[in-house]
């Protein structure tokens, strides 16, 4: 049956569908991103290397500069969206290929590769030494609690400089194209969806991108991790150093899900969401070479209209150029000129096209309320920069194994990724920032309280010599939980009030403005409360009441307790805080998060109460 017969509840059901697909596609190489630090800290890198690393994500915060080109440029045979969004999902999935060998020898563990490149090694006949080099890695780890000290510099080998070059340029190149397809397909979510539910573009933004970044982060180090893999999953007999996934086989598989995506989109997905199985073109294809020009009336051509069910006739006519004016002028082009000069003309069209979709994202700026819009959207986050950069720093510092904490990062994923659901009454009300507003209120507040748990923990296990046990792992969970969700909860509700405002003719580069704007806002806060954070914390080290050799003076005054406290602890000291930065900086954003909780109440009071037409530059208005 075609899809056109079926039901519109499950038209509208597939299209969500395709967009969540999209959106998981997109999580995963973030993912991969954020887990690099992780697996270069046990290969030795330092601070300033991984900082070097950390620009990898700059391009999601610059995406507004080629946002008109995506807007506005793509071939009509393919559709305005499906142009940007095939190619890319393509390039994306070779890179994986390509990469997945280099990509194992620079981040996986050696013992794994030693094992690997011999598989005679693990066989039935040397299980005793696999159980026995297993027993070493495990007693490794507990002497270097949870991944540092020992194990990493004797389990792996060191990474060079050009190696942290060669990871941030392939991971930057990622970024640039999951952020280019980021554009693209929040654009494709707006013409997509139906009005009464355009809010769903947020909540499948949310949870597409929250499952394929937990899958690529979190799942990911749990099965990359043999001491994860010995603990949790494998029983007693099938103990063993390699992990049950290597980094060059994830890269594989990730390639593999990319491209089959693609080709499905490809083939079986019209511009519009439908299927096209059996649905075949009656009109000739346009020459692939032709670019055409879809915002040079500032709108969405006339298939993307056609599905909001309103308004199609004037909007085929003034956006779809090439099937009237554009069309007899190419005809014109084709009877006096050459080949060349009507492809000349196309390409100004284009230009002009793309010139004019810049000229509308600057002419957004003059938009009164879109500028208080983004006032908000890059200072609003600064209250919350202590705990969203320093709260798992802080409890890896304090000797937290890292794999205990991604434990708790695992089992909180139903969690982020029901609620978005929960939140589709509240994203569709016509109000949603005055909810915005009480779950800022409740960040500050649950922050608070998670700066005051993190420094408990801390204290037990820096001074409590056995670790944290069960009672305290559960304390974490639930204020990491209850923290993670009333973000996930802002982050929807800003979402869902973007697709509202956004004017569907530059979807793309609305989208992406408010988008960006927010980026910038969450990525200015981590630094500097990082900088904060080492700028206020003093420790001093002391003798540990379990250590079996007695220290002076002068050993306690020349240890360092930077660098993981390595000096202090060879020594069998341990460092004690003098005064807790992590959480001064806590303090010193709540405050400011209060302050600005009042001061910012008759700004989003405007922001929510603007018409339609104020959210539109005065150039757009007709």
């Amino acid at each position: 049956m075609a899809f056109e017969n079926l039901s519109r509840t499950v038209e509208k059901d597939f299209r969500i569908l395709l967009l969540l697909i999209l959106y998981i596609l997109q999580g995963i190489p973030m993912g991969l991103a954020a887990s690099v630090p992780l697996l270069l800290q046990s290969k030795g890198a330092s601070y300033k290397e991984q900082a070097a690393f950390a620009i990898v994500s700059s391009p999601y915060s610059l995406k507004l500069i080629w946002a008109p080109i995506v807007d506005s440029v793509y071939v009509k045979r393919i559709g305005r969206r499906k142009s940007w969004v095939m190619p890319i999902q393509l390039v994306v999935a070779f890179i994986f290929f390509f990469a997945a060998p280099r990509m194992g020898t620079l981040l996986d563990d050696v013992a794994m590769g030693d094992y690997a490149s011999s598989p005679s090694s693990v066989s039935a006949s040397s299980s005793s030494a696999v159980v026995t080099h297993t027993d070493e890695i495990l007693k490794e780890m507990e002497d270097g609690r949870g991944g540092g000290g020992k194990m990493g510099s004797s389990l792996s080998p060191s990474i060079s400089a050009s190696d942290i070059g060669v990871l941030t340029g392939l991971f930057f190149l990622l970024y640039f194209l999951v952020a280019t397809q980021d554009i693209a397909v929040d654009g494709w979510a707006i013409s997509l969806l139906p009005k009464e539910i355009v809010g769903y573009a947020s909540i499948t933004n949310t949870i597409g991108q929250t499952l394929g970044y937990f899958l690529s982060y979190t799942i990911f180090l749990a099965l990359h991790s043999p001491e994860f893999c010995n603990e949790y999953l494998r029983g007693k007999a099938a103990q063993s150093p390699l992990p049950i996934l290597s980094t060059s086989s994830y890269f594989r598989l990730c390639g593999f899900l990319f491209l089959f995506v693609t080709l499905f989109v490809m083939i079986a997905i019209s511009e519009d969401g439908s299927l096209n199985l059996v649905r075949r073109e009656r009109a000739p294809p346009s020459p692939s070479h032709v670019w055409e020009e879809g915002a040079q009336s500032g709108g969405e051509e006339g298939e993307d209209i056609e599905n909001k069910g309103a308004g199609s006739g004037r909007d085929e006519n003034t956006m779809d150029l090439s099937s009237s004016d554009g069309a007899r002028r190419r005809a014109r082009s084709a009877g006096g000129r050459s080949g060349s000069g009507s492809g000349d003309q196309q390409w100004r069209q284009t230009f002009r096209g793309v010139m004019n979709a810049y000229t509308q994202a600057l002419a957004l700026l003059t938009s009164p309320r879109v500028r208080q819009l983004c006032f908000v959207l890059v200072t609003a986050r600064m209250a919350f920069g202590a705990v969203d950069a320093a709260t798992t720093l802080r409890l890896i510092d304090a000797g937290v194994p890292k794999e205990h904490l991604a434990v708790l990062a695992v089992a909180s994923i139903p969690i982020e990724v029901v609620l978005p659901a929960f939140l589709a009454r509240i994203t569709s009300k016509p109000k949603p920032l005055r909810v915005w507003r009480k779950v800022y209120l409740l960040r500050i507040v649950v922050g608070v309280f998670v700066g005051m748990v993190v420094t408990h923990l801390a204290a037990v296990a820096t001074k409590g010599g056995g670790g944290l046990g069960a009672r305290d792992y559960a304390l974490a969970f639930f204020v990491l939980v209850v923290y993670r969700a009333v973000s996930v909860s802002m982050f929807v509700i800003q979402m869902a009030f973007f697709a509202k405002v956004s004017d569907p003719r530059i979807g793309g580069t609305f989208m992406t403005l408010l988008n960006t704007f927010a980026n910038l806002g969450g990525w200015w806060p981590n630094p500097l409360s990082l900088f904060m954070v080492d700028l206020f914390t003093s420790k001093q080290c002391v003798p540990s009441p379990s250590a079996a050799i007695s220290i002076t003076p002068e050993e306690l005054l020349s240890a360092s307790c930077s660098g993981g406290a390595s000096s202090c602890t060879q020594l069998g000291g341990v460092c004690e805080a003098v005064s807790d930065g992590y959480l001064i900086t806590l303090c010193v954003g709540a405050v400011v998060g209060v302050v600005y909780w009042f001061a910012t109440r008759r700004i989003l009071a405007e922001i929510e109460n603007a018409t339609e037409r104020e959210w539109i530059p005065p150039t757009m208005h007709t």
